[in-house]
């Protein structure tokens, strides 16, 4: 039996630790850490208490120490377990399954639940069947929108973290430790109650609720699991070395400044890289670390300064051409851009990263031949890199090589899962190639953490789209818009799924915009003759139809092009040449035609040559 202090004992570390419950619930994670932290003091040995503490630390590298201790703890812990199959540290074991959570944080967001197959929509008499994923040409996805996370943003935080183990581990037992660095890492979050923990995995638990959109249809979903990815992307699976580490045997300010740098104290290695210049105002590894603190804090015009310094100093110091590219990304002055990355690698050839951000800004300026030249030296120089097969991903949807596109992204996926671009792209990927629901399952992951940006908005709702979803398509849509009243592509592709069903009026006038904005775009003429048809006005269909003839790039284009032309001028009873858009069309390669076109093209032949 205890004794009354033991029993004292036990009850004050229940209490402890049901106020440590009640403040992660209540989003008070400094207290909940400070409470587990004390805690754990007492008992190492209690894995509750780690998987506890993985769920409100701050920082990636200090949820993955929590789990692995849990682990040493505890090996069968399932949730755990979970968590570290997401991080790459165990092998993925489809076995495991997720505990339905109820706690939220502040960073839960509403997510678009996995959708039934919608009702039978009423459609007009004459309407094609659901046709296979294209990509408008000269309209990519990111069109109106720059990338959302530049390249630098994955690259120049590699370093960041690398003492969060040590600073956890000090806190808790003021001892030293070796531990090899994590890989990736997404957090527990804790239930309602103590028991059971936190679930923690690749695949997070969805609850229902309503939507916060005003008068959008179709359900939505609270999201209800891991940190969110967003917050996990400053730092890639495998860390990049510092590029430049040069020696000052008599600065001890220098070496002050390196540590302050690793340890992503930046301020205070500005404070000694200013000593250092003190003392030896060339001294341009100094320069280029100040601007390399200034953009980790994302101070860009001090950046640029340091830079320029570097530059005027040593005019062949490749990084510092980079870094200032770079600063002037995310200041939004591409025009100079090329010019420094292009002097970068002049003067360093083998400097990967200057490749691979110069690769993403010729995808930018939609130069994708060259971009893919640059990503082939990328694979020479870092061939593990997850930037070059997400960048490749890229290059291919807009060159339309959707094959190439998702093996890429697969690719690009399985070195780094916590990029949400890599996400992006591949669900695009997936509905490229006609495969919209494991598209659908990338693309809501990443609407699930990105949920005000409107380019996963519109990807999701063509993943839908694909998928025959329509009115949660159109709810994607309006999602898209909400953020973005003049991202015209959504309008093109909320007109086209109006289109599907049958929403004559509300389809014309999207695709009206979408052809004023779009005028070379074959899909935006082609959708608003199909409009014009549903709202009983066949010569303007025809004339609009006729019109998208001389945009067709490739045969699939043409059979759509012949089929609803045949269509329209039928209405006009042209029959002649109604007849020679069903030949036409019947003389296309077999694999560019569906064939319930080709069923419905001999079928209109036999009728109207009766």
């Amino acid at each position: 039996m205890l004794d009354s202090q033991q029993m004292n004992s036990v009850s004050v570390e229940d209490t402890m630790f049901q106020e440590a419950v009640d403040a992660a619930r209540s989003k008070d994670y400094p207290r909940a850490r400070d409470l587990l932290t004390r805690l754990l003091r007492t008992d190492q040995s209690n894995a509750t208490y780690w998987i506890w503490l993985s769920a409100v630390v701050d920082t990636k590298q200090e949820q993955i120490f929590c789990l692995e201790r849990v682990i040493k703890l505890d090996p069968q812990n399932q949730s755990a377990r979970l968590g570290l199959v997401l991080f790459g540290k165990l092998p993925r074991d489809e076995s495991l399954t997720h505990v339905t959570l109820t706690h939220t944080r502040s960073w839960d967001v509403e997510k678009i639940e996995k959708y039934k197959k919608p009702a039978k929509v009423e459609k007009p008499e004459i309407i094609a069947p659901p046709e296979p994923f294209v990509e408008p040409v000269g309209i990519p996805l990111e069109k109106e929108h720059k990338r959302r996370f530049p390249i630098f943003r994955v690259l120049v935080f590699s370093v960041i973290g690398i003492l969060a183990l040590g600073l956890i581990y000090v806190g808790l037992f003021g001892l030293p430790f070796d531990i090899s660095l994590p890989g990736s890492l997404i957090a527990a979050q804790p239930s309602n109650t103590p028991a059971p923990a936190p679930t923690i995995g690749p695949t997070a638990t969805y609850l229902p609720t309503s939507t916060r959109v005003p008068q959008q249809p179709g359900p939505t979903a609270t999201f209800i699991g891991p940190t969110p990815l967003r917050l996990l992307l400053d730092v890639t699976y495998t860390a990049t070395p510092i590029y430049v580490n040069t020696p000052h045997p008599n600065s001890e300010a220098y070496r002050s400044g390196i540590l302050a740098f690793e340890r992503n104290d930046f301020e205070n290695a500005i404070g000694f890289f200013n000593q250092v210049i003190s003392m030896d105002p060339n001294a341009v590894d100094a320069h280029y670390y100040i601007g390399e603190s200034y953009m980790r804090l994302e101070e860009y015009h001090p950046a640029v300064d340091a830079y320029n310094l570097a530059i005027e100093i040593d005019r062949t110091f490749a990084p510092a051409y980079l870094g200032r590219a770079r600063a002037r990304v995310w200041r939004g002055l591409f025009v100079t851009v090329l010019d420094d990355l292009n002097t970068a690698i002049e003067y360093d050839p083998n400097l990967g990263e200057a490749y691979i951000e110069r690769a993403d800004e010729l995808i930018r300026l939609e130069e994708f031949e060259a971009a893919l030249e640059d990503l082939d030296i990328v694979e020479e120089l870092l061939p593990d890199s997850p930037l070059l097969f997400l960048l490749r991903a890229e290059a291919y949807m807009s060159l339309r090589q959707y094959e190439d596109a998702l093996d890429n992204a697969l690719r690009a996926f399985a070195l780094d899962q916590t990029n949400l671009d890599i996400y992006l792209v591949l669900g695009r990927a997936y509905v490229a190639v006609n495969q919209p629901i494991k598209g659908l399952d990338m693309l809501e992951t990443y609407i699930g953490y990105e949920t005000n940006n409107p380019i996963g908005w519109l990807a999701y709702g063509r993943a839908l789209h694909a998928a025959g979803h329509y009115q949660d398509a159109l709810s994607a849509y309006n999602r898209a818009l909400d953020f973005d009243v003049n991202f015209f592509a959504v309008y093109l592709h909320r007109g086209l799924t109006l289109v599907e069903l049958g929403d004559g009026p509300r389809a014309v006038s999207d695709l009206d915009i979408a052809v004023i904005m779009f005028p070379e775009s074959f899909e935006a003429n082609l959708g608003l003759g199909r409009a014009k048809m549903l709202i009983d006005k066949p010569g303007e269909a025809y004339l609009t139809i006729n019109a998208s003839s001389s945009l067709a790039a490739n045969d699939y284009e043409l059979a759509q092009l012949y089929y609803w032309r045949a269509i329209s001028l039928e209405a006009l009873d042209d029959i002649e040449y109604a007849i020679k858009d069903w030949e036409a069309l019947l003389e296309l390669p077999v694999e560019a035609v569906p064939e319930e076109w080709i069923i419905a093209a001999e079928e209109h032949l036999e009728s109207l040559n009766q």
